[in-house]
């Protein structure tokens, strides 16, 4: 942000780790951040129920992010998470607005 760029994170509106949780999906700026919120169940612990809320983030953002993708148009996409999969929906991200093969 300092360098004059976007940002815009896009979440879970729930994760264990953190201590508050955002009040509902949709669009959210903290500290001039901007943060889209898809909706996904709570959970405790490392059982089915986490393995739910992975699957219901990653359906959500793999059908939002065409028009994610076309709406925000990110020059980098950067997927941080405990899990591997979000990988799969941040490169179909990147190649829709245009990054290299393998990006």
């Amino acid at each position: 942000m300092k360098l004059g760029h976007r940002v815009q994170i896009v979440a879970a509106t729930f994760s264990h780790v953190r201590s508050v949780q955002p009040a509902a999906a949709g669009d959210e700026v903290i500290d001039g951040i901007a943060y889209h919120w898809i909706e996904t169940p709570p959970y405790q612990g490392n059982g089915l129920g986490r393995v739910l809320n992975i699957w219901a983030f990653l359906r959500a953002l793999w059908r939002e992010a065409p028009r994610w993708a076309d709406e925000f148009r990110p020059d980098a996409v950067i997927a941080s998470s405990t899990y591997p999969m979000d990988i799969w929906v941040a490169r179909r991200i990147a190649r829709r607005c245009g990054a290299r093969p393998g990006a």
